[in-house]
This record gives C-alpha cells, structure tokens and sequence, in this order.
C-alpha cells in the first residue's frame, strides 16, 4: 500500500469512527455493541499494512471505551484490559503508539474502577489492592502528561484533555482532592466543552466541602452548582445520572439559602474576581495560575482571599480547636514557610524572571545569573522532599507510634531513619491507624508514587533528588555539551534544565496536596480524639 492509498485508508478509519461515536448516542445498546465488533473484525481480518494495525486497534479500544462509559459495562472495560494483557496485541500497539496506548489503557483502568466503586464499600474503596490499579492508571498518565510538558507535538487536545480528566479522576479516588482539581481546571483550559471535566468536578468538590472540614463558602458551592448544571444539561449521560446532579445541585442552592446568599451576588463577585486576577503581579500571577497558594480558596476563586497562604487545621468545627493539635498547627505553619521558599525560588529560576536583589557582580563566573538560577531550581526540588520527611515525623508522633523501638538490621542499637517515601515498608502501621483515618490511605497512596518502581510516572523523582545530593549535578540548555572531565559515570548526573523545570513544577503541586492531605489527616484525627474525649 502506497502512501497516498495508506492516508486514504486512514481517513476512511477516522469518517467510520466519528459514525460508530455517533450511533453509540442513537442506538440500542446491543446493536451499537454489534456494529462496532464486526466493523473491527472485518478491518483485522484484512491484509492491512503492519503500520496501520496499532492504530485499527487503538481506535477500536477507544470506541469501546465511549461505548463502555455510555451504557456503564463492566464487562467492555474487562475486554480492553484483557487484550492489553495479550502480549501480542501490547507489542503491536506500545510499539506503534506508545503514548496514545499508555492513555487508553490508563482511561480505561480509571473508568472501569471509576464503576466498580459504585458498588464497593468504603473498607474496599481504601484497601491496598484497590489503590493499586489506580496508582497505575495514574502512573501511565503521569507519564503521558511528562511527555507532552516534554514536547507538546506529541498529543492533541483531545487526548490531553482525557490524559488530565483520568488523572484528576485517579487522584480524586485517591481522596488527594486539591490535586484532582488541579487537573480538571487545566483540563477545563484545553477544552471546556467536555461535560466529562463538570461531571468530575461537581463531584470532587461535593467531596470537598463533606469530607475536609472545609468552613463554609458559597463560591465552592457556586462552582458545584454550575458544574451539576453542565451535567444534567448534558445528551451524554443516563437520566439517572443527570437526576442524581440535579439533586445535588437543589442541595447546594438550599445551603445557600439557608446562609442567605444569592447566587446573583457570587457570581458578580466571581467576575469581578477574574478581573482583578489580571492586576497581580507576575509572582502573584504565576502562583495562581498554577494553584501554589497554600488556602483552599483558590480552587474555586481567584479573588484577593485566593492570593493568600492561610491553611490551618483549625476551622469552625469545635473538633479542629482542641489543645491536642497545637503542636502540629506549628509543624504546619514551618511546613508552610518552607514551601513558600521553595516556590519562591522556583519562580525565581524561571527564564522569564529577572533575578533583583543578588549581590551577583562580585562572582567572578561566566553566566553567573543563569547558574545562580540553577541552584535556585534545584534548592526548590530538594526543598518539596525535606518536607515530606518532615510530615512523616508528624504522622507517627500524631498516632503515637514510637518508631524508636526499632532497630536497623546492621546496628541494633540504632533507630531507623525516617523518610516519607520508605517508613510504611517498616512495621509500624497497623489496619485500625488506616481504618480511623482514610486520609493515611490517602498519604499512603502519594509515598507510593514516588518509591515505588513499577509506577513509572514519577520514578526518576528521587533519582534525581539524590543526585542533586550525592552527585555531580549538571543542569543542560540547548546546544550544551556534557560536562568535561568527568570520567566516573556513577558520579555524574545530567539533566535538561526544561525536565528539571517541569519535574520541579509537578513536584511543587504533589508537595502542596501532601501538606493539604496532612492538614486533612489531623482534621480527621481531631474528629476522634473529640469523640473519645467526649466518652470519656
């Protein structure tokens, strides 16, 4: 097959897809499932060039996963898994896509434990072997988005706004709620026509409001309001669903009511607020657009109140004031300065930012602007890992676990060293400290990310941290040369300063969900102590 045949014949795969969506939406369910399996069949029963058979089973698993997510069948998302399991089929389609494969099969882990969940008890939702799966749908799509930060021709829109839905879906799943809003709004950016973005959305913010303690504020509650609207507004979705967004919404206008706020009046403070976001300054600017505020009321507002740095553990609920939690109220407040710094200097290494206030004229180097950047950069990724170590601290001692008592294989005399990343391979958990608490399940989840080597998406991370660490750290730009001189291998580390810039970028968002699920964690905890007080 020549080219001009072979792009013919793709056209032709694209027009009888965009038909297939279209009757998934019109017809019977059974005869929709009919039309797309013998179309399919009859295509890979072809002699059809071997360049071309990835993408006919691509698109093949893509419909069936529209089709799985519009009738809700297990039984579909069962099948696409299964014929990735088929080393045959895997080969064929990583070889010949391998981004564009790691997505579909993350979405359709995602949405197949996405319905699975319907139906699971809260013990299931948070055990380990639950989690698991969704770790690694997450991880696929961590490494799909890695690739776009990388180079952004390697995706369209399309994909990239699925790539960041599953993502937000997989951590919402996760209970990581700031993370997961994290990516519908960007997802929402790339397009904000896909109902799948609201249907997420109205949820993780329901679950938001319930399960965080959060005081109360009407624009969170807007923001549910619109995004239930969108939903139920929406031919995609069974009248179920659309009644069950319905309801959630009458739910929230009547909280509303009940604290006497018009909807009219949020939404002209709403407009106003994205007015005067275009006032702030280019830290301000940067902070927010990228959600590195440490309140919870920039996920849903960019007003004065979004620009703040203001989390605590206390809140109106009597619970959060109890003396119990001062200490880590303190813990919290250090953790706090700490990230400020780290996304300070973050900032500060950008290439669009002039540095101002550095005594640099004394340093007599060549570009002594663009290194002192480097070592800004680099302070900010080594910075989002001393505070995870920190927190570990905090959550033994919140749970008085006395980690002291153990002692390392080689000295008996000496105590392990605490990292967030290792501490929960040591014997120190027990099933009660996860089943008071879903949000250890929760930090659980995020130290599992970053340790764990079969979840790719984020395995160069501690790599990279050690290497800052222990090792020659040598930071790239375009058209530079490897570092001279160095002749030991192991001793030497080399990076491009755009991966270094956009690792430090995710890091600096999984650092801020980690302090926002600590401060989740000792809410819920407080939720406890409160109780037993009470008994006692």
């Amino acid at each position: 097959m020549d080219n001009e045949r072979k792009e013919e014949f793709i056209g032709l795969l694209r027009r009888d897809a965009a038909s297939l969506r279209g009757k998934i939406y019109t017809e019977e369910k059974e005869l929709v499932k009919k039309s797309i399996n013998d179309y399919y069949s009859d295509i890979l029963a072809q002699k059809i060039p071997d360049e071309i058979v990835p993408l006919v089973y691509l698109q093949y698993f893509e419909i069936l996963n529209e089709y799985a997510q519009k009738f809700e069948s297990l039984e579909t998302y069962e099948n696409i898994l299964k014929a990735y399991k088929d080393i045959k089929i895997s080969n064929i389609v990583f070889d010949g896509y391998p981004i564009r494969s790691k997505l579909v099969r993350a979405t359709t882990q995602f949405m197949y434990y996405n319905l699975i969940k319907q139906n699971a008890t809260d013990s299931q939702l948070r055990s380990k072997t639950f989690i698991k799966p969704i770790l690694e749908a997450k991880s696929d799509l961590t490494e799909v988005y890695n690739a776009y930060l990388e180079d952004d021709d390697l995706i369209n829109d399309g994909q990239l706004s699925r790539c960041l839905i599953s993502l937000g879906g997989c951590l919402a799943m996760l209970s990581r709620w700031y993370e997961a809003i994290y990516y519908l709004n960007l997802a929402q950016k790339v397009d904000a026509d896909d109902v799948n973005v609201y249907f997420l959305k109205a949820s993780v913010l329901d679950r938001v409001e319930k399960n965080t303690c959060s005081d109360y504020n009407g624009l969170l509650l807007l923001e549910v309001i619109d995004s239930a609207k969108k939903v139920y507004d929406s031919k995609y979705y069974f009248e179920e669903t659309k009644s069950n967004y319905r309801r959630l919404a009458k739910e929230k206008r009547n909280k509303l009511a009940q604290h006497g706020v018009s909807i009219r009046e949020l939404r002209k403070h709403k407009i106003e607020a994205f007015e005067e976001a275009d006032s702030y300054n280019a830290y301000l600017s940067f902070c927010l657009k990228n959600e590195l505020f440490m309140t919870e009321h920039s996920i849903y507002c960019k007003c004065k109140r979004a620009i703040r740095d203001d989390i605590t553990i206390e809140t109106d609920h009597g619970h959060t004031k109890i003396p119990y939690l001062t200490p880590y109220e303190e813990i919290l407040d250090t953790l706090s300065f700490d990230f400020i710094q780290a996304r300070k200097n973050y900032f500060h290494s950008l290439d669009t930012t002039k540095l101002k206030g550095f005594n640099l004229h004394k340093i007599r180097r060549e570009n002594t602007v663009e290194k002192m950047k480097i070592a800004m950069l680099k302070d900010s990724f080594k910075a989002c890992y001393s505070i995870m170590d920190t927190i570990a601290i905090a959550i033994l001692q919140a749970l008085e676990i006395d980690y002291t008592k153990l002692r390392t294989k080689k000295n008996k005399k000496r105590a392990p060293n605490i990292y967030f990343t290792s501490m929960w391979t040591l014997p120190l958990f027990e099933k009660h400290h996860f089943d008071d608490n879903y949000y250890l399940q929760t930090l659980y989840s995020i130290a599992q990310e970053l340790s764990n080597e079969s979840y790719s998406g984020l395995k160069n991370y501690k790599k990279i941290r050690n290497a800052i660490e222990h090792k020659i750290f040598h930071v790239t730009s375009e058209g530079d040369k490897p570092m001279t001189g160095v002749m030991d291998k192991d001793s030497y580390y080399s990076i491009h300063r755009r991966e270094l810039e956009n690792k430090t970028l995710v890091l600096l968002v999984f650092t801020k969900s980690l302090l926002f699920t600590y401060v989740n964690f000792m809410r819920r905890l407080s939720v406890r102590l409160d109780e037993n007080s009470h008994h006692n």
